[in-house]
């Protein structure tokens, strides 16, 4: 049976879609993988094998063939991992292909069937958006960082066990927050709430001019003075006279 997975990796500064295609066939018992790979991504033949077996999945002696596309695209990483668990999974009928129609998936597979930390989630997350997806499966780590994009519709997990039951569910369930997660507030457009405000500086006129030129023309400023003078005060208020960052801003900063 032949599954299609879509995934993401980053090439240089920039992001781009990656199909994980696998097949499985009657024949000879193997895994091979093609489409300009690196040494890492070859080794996830060996990673997800051995994390489906100690999920409690045997893989059933079939020739499994995986192809990353676009071939023409050289693959780095390990974030290839869950995705071509998930489509050997698939690919063997363990789970249905309606359960990952218009849903990206990335993450890295530990040997005890762990699903680890991944890099590069916001930028693929992102760019995965732009091309029409908006349901993500990814590292329960990474969660939060992926939610910074306001139309994904983040799930995570942090075993490969988990990953079956979300999936055979429909990606409906809920499940917990790492401790090591790192809190990304969604990215919307809009000015947030501000507990400071430029306006609240009393006298300081040559700070409060160039404080706004300098925010006016995106230029450098210093300020030197001795302590209580005022210079974090004015500093933390420069803010509230900038306009608001779009997502494509906030994204790129």
């Amino acid at each position: 049976m032949f599954a299609s997975v879509t995934s993401g990796a980053i090439l240089g500064i920039k992001s781009y879609l990656v199909q994980v295609e696998v097949n499985a066939s009657s024949g000879l018992p193997g895994f091979s993988m093609v489409g300009l790979l690196s040494p890492e991504v070859k080794e996830a033949a060996e990673r997800v094998r051995v994390a489906l077996k100690n999920t409690g999945i045997t893989m059933p002696p079939l020739h499994i063939t995986v192809n990353l596309s676009p071939a023409d695209l050289r693959k780095e990483g390990t974030a290839f991992d869950l995705p071509i668990a998930v489509g050997i999974l698939i690919a063997t009928k363990n789970i249905a292909l309606e359960a990952i129609k218009e849903t990206l998936i990335i993450g890295e597979l530990g040997l005890d069937g762990s699903v680890k930390k991944t890099s590069g989630i916001l930028p693929i997350v992102r760019e995965a958006v732009k091309n029409g997806y908006h349901r993500f499966l990814v590292p329960g780590e990474n969660i939060e960082e992926a939610k910074a994009i306001s139309k994904a519709k983040v799930n995570g997990a942090f075993t490969l066990e988990e990953v079956i039951s979300l999936l055979k569910n429909n990606l409906s369930g809920v499940k917990k927050k790492s401790r090591n997660a790192r809190n990304h507030a969604p990215i919307t457009e809009g000015k947030e709430k501000e507990v400071v405000d430029f306006i609240d500086i009393s006298g300081q006129e040559q700070a409060k001019r160039a404080a706004v030129i300098a925010a006016s023309g995106f230029h450098h400023l210093l300020l030197i003075g001795p302590p209580g003078t005022g210079k974090t005060m004015v500093a933390r208020r420069i803010p509230t006279i900038l306009p608001p960052l779009t997502e494509e801003e906030r994204v790129r900063l």
